[in-house]
């Protein structure tokens, strides 16, 4: 060696610039005083020092001479990992350090090139939300390799309730359709040149379709939950071509405790006060009157309701007092009007309930409950349902909207989030078509041209794109028998 550094203080030090990585370090010494030709006298003790590399004690009570001798290369590697853009060499012969007179260092050699890259940058956007029934959404990101490379755009689904398609996943713009309610995560993946990669996510919330809540509903009397008692009455000339007459029998004092002498009507409106008006046949003084109630409220005695031997629209009023009207508070959301058997024969076809100043007349408006669109008149306008069927067997019993026209139907899990299983059994009727209605009185879905026969199958229906919600499920057969049921989505 032509040179030698030493440190009269005991202590020296280099900090060498170099990229980030994993480097070989060869430190080389040789003892040319102590015991070397022309130097000093000296041996094995003489000088003893410590190096460290980034902070790490590599050598520790390094003795050159005590290693090879006098007038001789000693070489020592190492393997050391940089961070911070600088190599840090530190030697000490401090007492402290268990040293003594002065460090050297002969030659350093730094091997390997580290990793002079540099990450790229990502931003996949700002989180967004998106309302039903729109169901696409385009997420704009970006990428940058600071290195000036070119980069790699890549998108993906991490999470969410259903499987969206996705378009365009290569590119910074994502495009994803077929989203239902619920929380997504997208991922945009960014790789540069040099296959380093960064990625970055966003979150897409999907919410439910806002469905107006009614201020006024037609109700069928035929298609709410009848009690055994009652009688439906086959008349073509009536709103729907039937009516409920009254049992035999009369419960002047109070309305009657059992279900089977009550018509109850389930709907949904918006809160607020409102009026009821009822279709009804009441042949004479000894055949013109109803208990009614409000979500299980006290019973309202409706008598001396008039009547000229035909059905006529009639406002409810107070007892006997045919002048004095009664509203009804409603709630928001589900609410039940019944009707229960205080006279015998006296004839229920339809009710009307407003906050609207409309008073009914003919036959009234389109009906919310029966959930039949070629009566309704009310087109396809909601969310495809698929079934198929299976040979399962069935676990439970849904509710029951309407009087079971059909034997042995079941609907289950009720409610339900993703699948709902409709079985049969004992029965070789024909299924005609399945329809379901939300409480807005709107067709979400419609099954025409089934003939699919009963017996002991199980149909299978997925509802996992409708909303969470209550909805009017009904099954028709060849026949035209009706059952109806209502339908509890529930999502997590």
């Amino acid at each position: 060696y032509s040179s030698i550094r030493f440190s009269r203080s005991q202590q020296m030090g280099y900090d060498i610039p170099v990229p980030d990585g994993e480097y070989t370090v060869r430190l080389h010494f040789a003892e040319v005083w102590f015991g070397a030709t022309g130097g000093g006298s000296g041996g094995v003790g003489s000088r003893v020092f410590d190096v460290r590399i980034e902070g790490q004690l590599v050598e520790d009570n390094l003795d050159v001479f005590a290693e090879v001798g006098a007038d001789a290369e000693l070489v020592q590697t190492h393997t050391v990992q940089v961070s911070g853009g600088v190599l840090d060499i530190d030697f000490s012969s401090l007492g402290s350090d268990g040293g003594t007179r002065h460090p050297i260092i002969n030659a350093i050699e730094v091997l390997g090139s580290g990793n002079s890259s540099i990450f790229p940058t990502v931003n996949a956007g700002d989180n967004q939300t998106v309302t039903l029934p729109t169901d696409t959404i385009v997420l704009s990101g970006a990428g940058n390799d600071p290195d000036g490379g070119e980069i790699r755009y890549e998108w993906s689904q991490q999470s969410g309730p259903s499987i969206a398609t996705l378009s365009n996943v290569m590119t910074p713009n994502l495009t994803a359709t077929g989203l239902v309610e619920g929380d997504y995560v997208f991922r945009l993946t960014v790789t540069d040149d040099e296959d380093d990669m960064a990625y970055a996510e966003v979150r897409v919330t999907v919410s439910p379709q806002q469905t107006q809540v009614p201020d006024q509903l037609w109700l069928e009397a035929e298609c709410a939950i009848v009690g055994s008692n009652w009688n439906i009455i086959n008349d073509e000339t009536t709103s729907g071509g039937q009516y409920l007459l009254s049992p035999t029998g009369n419960n002047f004092n109070s309305a009657p405790s059992s279900a089977e002498s009550h018509v109850s009507f389930n709907f949904a409106v918006e809160a607020g006060t409102y009026k009821l008006f009822a279709l009804v046949d009441t042949p004479n003084g000894d055949n013109d009157s109803f208990w009614v109630r409000a979500n299980g409220g006290t019973w309202l005695k409706w008598n001396y309701i008039l009547g000229d031997g035909s059905f006529n629209w009639r406002q409810l009023h107070d007892r006997e007092r045919r002048t004095v009207f009664v509203t009804l508070d409603l709630n928001e959301g589900l609410n039940t009007i019944d009707f229960a058997h205080r006279e015998q024969g006296v004839g229920l076809d339809k009710i009307f309930i407003t906050k609207t100043t409309d008073v009914p007349s003919g036959l009234g408006g389109n009906d919310f409950n029966c959930g039949q669109a070629n009566k309704n008149e009310i087109g396809n306008t909601g969310t495809s349902v698929g079934v198929t069927n299976e040979n399962l067997n069935p676990v439970s019993r849904s509710n029951t909207i309407s009087e079971n026209l059909i034997s042995g139907l079941n609907l289950y899990p009720n409610p339900s989030s993703d699948v709902v299983y409709i079985s049969f059994s004992n029965d070789d009727s024909v299924i005609e078509a399945i329809t379901i209605h939300d409480f807005g009185g709107r067709l979400v879905g419609r099954f025409d041209g089934m003939k699919t026969k009963m017996g002991n199958a199980l149909h299978h229906l997925s509802v996992s794109g409708l909303r969470k919600g209550i909805y009017l499920l009904s099954v028709t057969t060849e026949t035209g028998a009706i059952s109806r049921h209502k339908l509890v989505v529930q999502k997590d």
